[in-house]
């Protein structure tokens, strides 16, 4: 079951970030998703939740970001931080995965770097 905006709350999810992606920043030429923030979990029922420690996120306004649909595909159902190790381990998951990637890594097309992932949101001062 997926949740529909009416166009009014579509705006005010896009203005959060003025267009961009809330995780990697890219601008939003003609579409993107909306994210849950605290994931609803619809995979895991209270007793699981409770067993596991997770909260469920909710439908309220402040739990949603505006999410280019490449981030929200891989955010899944992951929190803030749970996202940020998965995002991390991207280059650890070419390199054993991909050729390609490795190869454009030998003729010095992709410089690998240990930065620590900073989403687009953190760096406009927000705070989830």
């Amino acid at each position: 079951m997926s949740k529909t905006w009416n166009s009014k709350t579509r705006k005010q999810i896009y203005d959060k970030f003025n267009g961009h992606c809330a995780y990697c920043g890219d601008i939003f030429h003609n579409n993107f998703t909306i994210d849950h923030i605290q994931p609803l979990r619809r995979d895991l029922n209270n007793e699981e939740l409770l067993k596991y420690g997770i909260e469920r996120g909710n439908n309220d306004a402040e739990n949603y970001n505006p999410c280019c649909s490449s981030c929200n595909s891989l955010k899944s159902t992951h929190n803030i931080e749970q996202f940020r190790k998965v995002v991390g381990s991207r280059i650890n998951v070419l390199n054993q995965t991909s050729s390609e990637y490795r190869a454009a890594k030998r003729f010095g097309l992709i410089k690998e770097t240990n930065h620590a992932v900073i989403f687009y949101f953190e760096k406009q001062g927000g705070v989830l």
